[in-house]
């Protein structure tokens, strides 16, 4: 994954993972980590994984412009 800082100005790939996190009512209902550098490949397989695991289905989801693209 690249990151955005790099001090050293050599554009090294550094480890790093992408934490997503579902929010209900101001608690975190479920988590989960991606190893995709941008948000936009990781909402769908998010929520796919949420129902999966969760006793009940969330009909409306609120993303940020992060997540934005034409499959989302």
């Amino acid at each position: 994954m690249r990151m955005k800082e790099d001090a050293m100005l050599n554009g090294q790939l550094k480890p790093a993972y992408n934490l997503q996190h579902g929010v209900d009512s101001e608690y975190i209902v479920w988590a989960e980590i991606f190893h995709n550098p941008t948000d936009t490949n990781t909402l769908i397989p998010f929520l796919d994984s949420m129902a999966k695991h969760l006793r009940f289905p969330y009909r409306n989801i609120v993303a940020d412009a992060g997540y934005e693209s034409e499959e989302n």
